[in-house]
């Protein structure tokens, strides 16, 4: 299971801490560690919140493979 170095990089530029991406998606910090390590997979619906809480102009694709 391949990290999301992408997603990672993005949410540093633009100062958006895990703690922001949990709430944003309304799970756990656990929960959002683990799909970031890709334990778990991202859901199609977290994807847009996530992109959405991040403030980014990167593709989907970009941002999750």
């Amino acid at each position: 299971m391949a990290r999301k170095l992408n997603l990672e990089a993005e949410m540093k530029r633009h100062e958006v801490s895990r703690e922001d991406l949990a709430k944003a998606l309304d799970i756990s910090l656990v929960s959002v560690q683990k799909k970031i390590t890709g334990v778990v997979e991202f859901k199609c619906d977290e994807m847009f919140k996530a992109k959405k809480c991040i403030g980014t102009d990167a593709s989907l694709d970009e941002l999750f493979s």
